[in-house]
């Protein structure tokens, strides 16, 4: 494991300073990707940004209101900045949130964004995939077979490495597919579509190797249960033919 990283001799946890990695690289390819597409790069810049603060404020407000007991005793505690103390299923919607809302007042063309910020968010989660491998997270079970790593006393699957190479397969494909053209129907664009569909699909083949997966009962795991929705949800949009240029015909 590598939790630590020293740097002109201090020592820096490493996973938060890859989040950030993970941040900027997908926000970089989104920027590109959507001033091709005659979009305004620096929107995307900002709206990640708004995005992930509006997240990190409003997991902690949620922790500390989940906690309140605790911190009335210590209020100063409440400015805490460890990843810990935060909560980030509702951190996570209200960042969601606020991205929504910044793409709504400004006007700007929301299947154009999201087909955007979808391969870059496939870039992002291969760089956390990497923390995770490096800083010992999201472990995988047991096992005898060769490429087994050495973790928490035990060999194990390496699957934030089988993670991360099924993220980096799923950006090839999602960049090589065209973009969704403005004015086609689509919910959320193929692109979009695409990587949601085939980041379920991984998650729902390889989560079957996580070792601190939440197991319910008949031995389903809660994440796979997730996955599959989210895959059949997304399904027909990445079923959906690639848009053709249109072809002007002669006038007589």
């Amino acid at each position: 494991m590598l939790r630590t990283i020293l740097i002109a001799g201090v020592s820096l946890p490493l996973k938060p300073l890859l989040a950030l990695a993970a941040l900027y690289a997908a926000l970089w390819l989104a920027a590109r990707l959507a001033r091709r597409r005659g979009l305004d790069g620096d929107h995307l810049w900002n709206l990640g940004f708004v995005s992930a603060i509006a997240a990190l404020v409003g997991g902690r407000v949620a922790y500390v209101l989940q906690f309140w007991p605790a911190y009335q005793q210590d209020p100063l505690a409440i400015f805490s900045v460890r990843p810990g103390t935060l909560a980030w299923t509702p951190g996570l919607l209200i960042g969601l949130l606020a991205g929504l809302l910044y793409v709504r007042r400004l006007h700007l063309p929301l299947t154009t964004v999201l087909d955007a910020l979808a391969p870059g968010a496939l870039l992002g989660l291969a760089i956390l995939s990497l923390a995770d491998f490096l800083a010992g997270d999201a472990y995988g079970t047991p096992t005898t077979l060769p490429w087994a790593v050495e973790l928490w006393g035990a060999r194990r699957h390496p699957v934030q490495l089988y993670q991360l190479g099924a993220q980096l397969a799923a950006l090839f494909l999602v960049l090589r597919r065209p973009a969704t053209w403005p004015g086609q129907p689509c919910v959320f664009g193929e692109n979009a579509g695409l990587t949601l569909f085939l980041y379920a699909l991984s998650r729902l083949l390889f989560d079957a190797f996580r070792g601190d997966s939440l197991i319910l009962a008949g031995g389903f795991r809660a994440e796979q249960i997730g996955a599959l929705a989210v895959a059949l949800l997304a399904l027909p949009a990445a079923l959906a033919a690639p848009p053709q240029a249109e072809v002007s015909t002669p006038s007589v």
